[in-house]
């Protein structure tokens, strides 16, 4: 995984991160043994952007928007993203649902990405 800064022409990669499958997981139907991370993908991302991002003891790289793939289009990485005053870009699959609202979310009301319909600007 990577984390890659970019503002104009430059573009620079600020973060790399190996993922090590190193977790033994046995699968009976096959027989046989596969490995995973003991972490995530999204935990990745998350424990970058706390990191990198932010860093200690103050923010080490200046953004507005984080741009990520679908894979991190989750709930619990928008709402860091946003508790660390920052804005995001991220892809949605068409079968995903969002609330339009915080009362929406609150009454359990959400729409397929799909159903959406956008005015023209």
């Amino acid at each position: 995984m990577s984390v890659l800064y970019q503002a104009g022409e430059l573009a620079l990669p600020i973060a790399v991160e190996l993922v090590r499958k190193t977790v033994p997981v046995y699968h009976p139907k096959t027989q046989k043994t596969s490995y995973q991370s003991p972490f995530t993908k999204n935990k990745y991302l998350q424990q970058m952007l706390r990191v990198v991002l932010l860093g200690w003891p103050q923010q080490q790289v200046a953004y507005r928007y984080l741009l990520a793939d679908s894979w991190y289009a989750s709930a619990e990485n928008m709402t860091l993203v946003r508790a660390l005053g920052h804005h995001f870009i991220f892809a949605l699959e068409s079968s995903r649902t969002v609330a339009l609202s915080d009362a929406d979310r609150a009454q359990g009301r959400f729409q397929s990405v799909q159903s959406l319909v956008f005015a023209d600007t």
